[in-house]
C-alpha cells in the first residue's frame, strides 16, 4: 500500500459471485481499488505488475484452480496474503492449501461474507509481520556473516545446532557437521548451562577456549547466555572471538615483565650487597678510631645505610616490586637498632601500627621514610631512656585528611631540651629528618611534652 489505498486481485470467473464479493470490499473498505482476473491472461498481467496488496481467489476456475494461483502468487510473492473462496472445496483442499501458504480459507455463502473484512485485515497485517521478520532475519544474517565474530547456538549438553559463516572459518572448516565435533570436542566443557548459577538475563563471564589446529593452536574468548526459545526449550547462544594474536601478545608482555621483575630483583640485591660492603667498611675504619664521638659518627652513619640496604633486601624478598611491607620493615630496623645499641625489648617496648589505607609505599617513599624513623628510633635508643629507665616507642603510619598520610615515631622518655626547634635543628640527625620530610613533600611537626613525638604528613 505504497500510496496508502489498499488494492485487491479479486480472481474469479463467475460474475456473479464477483460482484457479491466486490459490493462486500467497497463496504467494508471504501476507497479500495479492485483487480479483476477472470481469465488467465488477465492473471499474469496482474503478476506481472504486481501492484496488490492481498489475493482473493476462487478455488474452482474455469481455467485452472484456485490452489494453482495460490502456489504462483506465494512464489513470487511470499508475503502477500492470500484468502480463498470456496463452494466445492473439501477439508483436504483446505489443507493443501494451508501448507502452501494460504492465510484464510472462506466457504463462498451469503452468510459467510462477514467474515471476509476480518480475513483481509488479519491477512494484510501478518503479511506485513512475515516481511518485516524476514527481512530482519536477511539483515541479520547478512550482518552476522560480514562480523569478524563466531555467533553459535548450542543445545545445553553441548550439540552445536547453528552458526554463521566466520564461526567456522575461525574453526578452519567448511561444514556445520565438522563444526559440531570440534565444538563438542573443545567448547562444550565449561559452557553456561541453565544449571549455571547465573542471571540468565545477561551474558556469562566471559571464558578463554584454547584450540588445537594442525599448525598450532588459537585461542578463543567466549561468551554464552542461556535463552528460552517460543516453544520453550532452553539454548545456549554465544559469540566466540579469536584473541590469539592478543593472547600472544599478552603473553610476550608476561614474558617481559618476568624478565623486567627478575631484572629488578638483581639489582635490588647487588645494591643491598654494595651497601652493606659500604657498611663493613664504615665499621673497620671505627675501629681505628680513638676518639669516641667519631666513633659514634661513624656508627650512625652505618645505621642510616643499613636502614637503605634494609629497604633493598625486603624489596629482593617481596613478592610485588612495587611496594613494601612498612610494618615488618620497621620490626626488622628496630630490632637491628636495639641490638646495635644493646636495648632489650623487655625494657623498652616498640609498637607499630601501619594504616596506608591502600596508599602504595613504594621505594621513592620507603627510602626517605626509612631513614627518618631510623633517626628518630636511634635518637630514642639514645637519649630518652637513660640510666636503665623502661618505656616504650610507638611508630605509627596512618590516613590524614586531604589524601595524605601520617607518620608518628613517639616515645615516653625524659622528652627533648626545651627550646629546640625542629624547623632550625641544629644536630644532623634532625637536619637529616627535615630534610627528608620536604623530599616527601610533607610537613615536620614535635610534641616535646610529655616524652617527645615527631609527625610528619606527606601525600599517599
Amino acid at each position: 500500500m505504497a500510496d496508502d489505498k489498499l488494492h485487491i486481485l479479486l480472481v474469479d470467473d463467475n460474475p456473479d459471485d464477483v460482484e457479491s464479493i466486490t459490493r462486500q470490499l467497497e463496504r467494508e473498505f471504501p476507497g479500495v481499488e479492485i483487480e479483476r482476473a477472470s481469465a488467465p491472461e488477465q492473471f499474469n498481467r496482474a503478476m506481472e505488475a504486481g501492484r496488490f496488496d492481498l489475493i482473493i481467489t476462487d478455488f474452482q476456475l474455469q481455467w485452472s484452480d484456485g490452489l494453482a494461483a495460490l502456489r504462483a502468487v506465494k512464489r513470487r510473492f511470499p508475503y502477500r496474503p492470500v484468502i480463498m473462496f470456496t463452494a466445492t472445496g473439501t477439508q483436504e483442499v483446505a489443507v493443501e492449501a494451508m501448507k502452501s501458504g494460504l492465510d484464510d480459507y472462506i466457504v463462498k455463502s451469503p452468510e459467510h461474507y462477514a467474515r471476509l473484512r476480518s480475513s483481509v485485515r488479519e491477512g494484510l497485517r501478518r503479511g506485513e509481520a512475515e516481511r518485516r521478520a524476514d527481512d530482519l532475519q536477511v539483515r541479520l544474517d547478512h550482518l552476522l556473516g560480514r562480523i569478524n565474530l563466531g555467533v553459535f547456538r548450542a543445545e545445553p549438553g553441548g550439540r552445536l545446532l547453528e552458526c554463521n559463516a566466520p564461526f567456522l572459518r575461525l574453526l578452519g572448516v567448511d561444514s556445520i557437521k565438522v563444526a559440531q565435533d570440534v565444538f563438542a570436542r573443545e567448547f562444550a566443557a565449561g559452557m553456561v548451562t541453565d544449571k549455571s548459577p547465573l542471571d540468565k538475563s545477561v551474558m556469562s563471564p566471559a571464558r578463554e577456549v584454547r584450540v588445537p589446529f594442525p599448525g598450532g593452536e588459537r585461542w578463543f574468548l567466549v561468551e554464552e547466555v542461556v535463552v528460552t526459545t517460543a516453544s520453550g526449550q532452553q539454548m545456549v547462544d554465544g559469540l566466540a572471538e579469536d584473541i590469539t594474536e592478543r593472547k600472544k601478545v599478552d603473553l610476550q608482555i608476561q614474558a617481559a615483565l618476568r624478565e623486567k621483575e627478575a631484572l629488578l630483583r638483581e639489582l635490588f640485591h647487588r645494591v643491598k650487597n654494595n651497601l652493606q660492603v659500604v657498611s663493613s667498611l664504615l665499621n673497620l675504619q671505627s675501629e681505628a678510631l680513638t676518639d669516641e664521638q667519631a666513633r659514634e659518627m661513624f656508627r650512625e652513619g652505618r645505621h642510616r645505610i643499613h636502614s637503605m640496604a634494609l629497604i633493598h633486601e625486603r624489596l629482593y624478598q617481596a613478592k610485588d616490586l612495587a611496594r613494601i611491607d612498612i610494618k615488618q620493615y620497621v620490626h626488622d630496623l628496630a630490632s637491628e637498632l636495639f641490638f646495635a645499641y644493646g636495648v632489650s625489648a623487655e625494657r623498652i617496648r616498640l609498637a607499630v601500627d601501619v594504616n596506608t589505607d591502600g596508599a602504595i609505599i613504594d621505594i621513592e617513599k620507603a627510602v626517605p621514610l626509612g631513614l627518618i624513623i631510623n633517626e628518630l628510633l636511634t635518637n630514642a635508643l639514645k637519649y630518652a631512656f637513660p640510666d636503665g629507665r623502661a618505656g616504650e616507642m610507638t611508630v605509627r603510619i596512618e590516613p590524614a585528611p586531604g589524601n595524605m598520610l601520617k607518620l608518628t615515631v613517639a616515645d615516653d622518655g625524659v622528652g627533648l631540651p626545651a627550646g629546640i626547634d625542629v624547623n632550625d635543628p641544629a644536630t644532623l640527625g634532625l637536619q637529616l629528618v627535615s630534610t627528608l620530610a620536604e623530599q616527601l613533600r610533607g610537613s615536620l611537626e614535635a610534641r616535646l611534652q610529655p616524652g617527645a613525638a615527631f609527625i610528619i604528613t606527606f601525600p599517599k
